[in-house]
């Protein structure tokens, strides 16, 4: 795709030209002698922007938004004129070179620029160098590059974010760069990995950030395996935190199995480490869908990734390398989590209370509910809740804080007959509905729920009753509330 910028850059040549001057770059005589070269990007949600020159940023740092094309003129000499190509997402490398001023890469497509070639041309091209340095994602600024050299990277779905570009005087100084990456990296890494996921088995290899596992399924993380490979010697090493097992006692490496197959074992979270003689060039980050709080933030070289204490499936796992030093991938808040998240409105209520046993009785009368809760690390689990029948007005059931007291299988209140009574204050009683007074529960005489009749007692169904009847020991806590 070819499109002119030369009527639109040909308005700023004289301007340019007149400040063109012998010209210094971080303390170097670095542009060369009545020539200079100036420049535009075409960048994502901005379009073109400015023209820039003799080493200024063109693009954008810090923004994570892609170049897609460029355009390039030098000035200053009539026997000088510059040729350029890039590389661009899913089309590879500009089939022909373009000259000054045309652009090169691609416009209102949505595709990134990965990388750039440059140089000069005319009768005086031999006189020169021109140098280019690439702002990359994940790598930020290049080392340069110099007369036609490929800055920048192939294969690996990076975007370039910005450029600088200058002509130099042949055999004058290059300008200098503090960037540790060269100028067309090769010792990019990449890691891949695979699930073993409920349901599913394992899911095909993905790589460098995609996610594997599942999102909106329900579906527990059961085992993965991850490998890394690239130019450089690194490797990889990973435990999991697994259901009813806890932290792995020995690390896997480079393909192996962390976690379960087969054994309906859920993971719960992750660390995973690079190895090798070049692991201290490269940081390993990766974050966890988890059950109810989504995707976390991201952790980095074996930190926690997950939960624990919580009882919560890890459900996706995304992972990337990085060179050691680049920014995260996202947001790293709350990378590992501890605390259970509790939706409804009652299970919050649960964790204001302690009692002298595993269980916890809850009562709400405005909802004619009672919830059973069991201690799991640390935080109350509903394990049951069904509905009851309160005291009538009058009548009210007593509120507050009370522990469970004595139990009695049967007792008759008038014609009616009540079975399996926990007391847990006085005289009041959680119990079954009414029967009539016949030798076992066989005829109901009112099993009305969900309303507020009784004298003071909460009905709960005979099934209810009899489980709180024989499961709930003494001491337990009963909370009523509106």
């Amino acid at each position: 795709m070819k499109f002119g910028l030369k009527k639109f850059i040909a308005s700023f040549l004289t301007l340019a030209t007149a400040f063109v001057t012998l010209t210094t770059f971080a303390g170097k005589n670095a542009i060369a002698d009545g020539v200079s070269v100036s420049y535009k990007a075409y960048v994502q949600n901005i379009g073109w922007q400015d023209l820039v020159s003799d080493g200024a940023v063109a693009g954008t740092e810090g923004c994570g938004l892609r170049m897609e094309a460029l355009a390039v003129v030098v000035s200053g000499d009539p026997e000088l004129g510059v040729r350029y190509k890039t590389h661009v997402q899913n089309q590879g490398w500009d089939a022909d070179w373009r000259y000054n001023g045309d652009g090169a890469g691609s416009v209102g497509m949505s595709y990134r620029m990965e990388a750039l070639q440059i140089e000069l041309t005319g009768a005086h091209a031999a006189d020169y160098d021109i140098y280019y340095s690439l702002h990359v994602q994940n790598f930020g600024w290049l080392q340069w590059a110099c007369n036609g050299q490929t800055s920048g990277t192939t294969g690996c779905g990076l975007r370039v974010e910005a450029v600088k570009i200058l002509v130099v005087p042949k055999g004058g100084e290059a300008p200098a760069s503090d960037s540790p990456y060269s100028h067309c990296p090769s010792d990019i890494m990449h890691v891949g990995y695979s699930s073993h996921v409920q349901d599913f088995g394992w899911t095909g290899d993905v790589m460098d950030g995609t996610a594997t596992g599942s999102v909106g399924c329900g579906k527990r993380l059961e085992g993965i395996r991850i490998t890394a490979f690239g130019g450089a010697d690194v490797g990889v090493r990973y435990r999991t935190h697994i259901q009813n097992i806890g932290w792995e006692s020995d690390w896997r490496s480079n393909g192996e199995l962390s976690g379960t197959e087969g054994q309906s074992l859920r993971l719960e979270a992750i660390q995973i480490e690079l190895t090798g003689a070049d692991a201290g060039s490269y940081d390993i980050w990766y974050r966890s869908h988890v059950q109810n709080y989504g995707w976390l933030g991201w952790a980095k070289n074996g930190e926690y990734s997950g939960s624990s204490s919580c009882g919560y499936r890890m459900e996706a796992v995304e992972i990337r390398i990085l060179p050691r030093g680049s920014m995260a991938p996202g947001s790293t808040d709350s990378a590992y989590v501890t605390t259970p998240i509790f939706t409804d409105a009652m299970d919050q209520f649960a964790q204001g209370f302690s009692s002298d046993t595993p269980y916890l009785i809850l009562v709400n009368k405005s909802t004619f509910t009672v919830a059973i809760y069991t201690r799991s690390n640390g935080y109350w689990t509903r394990i049951d809740s069904f509905p009851c029948t309160i005291g009538a007005p009058g009548h009210d059931t007593i509120e507050g804080v009370f522990r469970v007291g004595y139990k009695q299988y049967r007792f008759d209140s008038g014609s009616s007959r009540c079975f399996y009574a926990t007391q847990f204050c006085g005289n009041f009683l959680i119990h079954s509905t009414l029967y009539n007074q016949l030798p076992g529960p066989t005829s109901p005489q009112d099993s009305r729920l969900g309303m507020a009749l009784s004298h003071g007692c909460v009905r709960v169904a005979l099934g209810n009753a009899e489980w709180i009847y024989n499961n709930i020991p003494r001491g337990t806590t009963v909370v009523v509330y509106h």
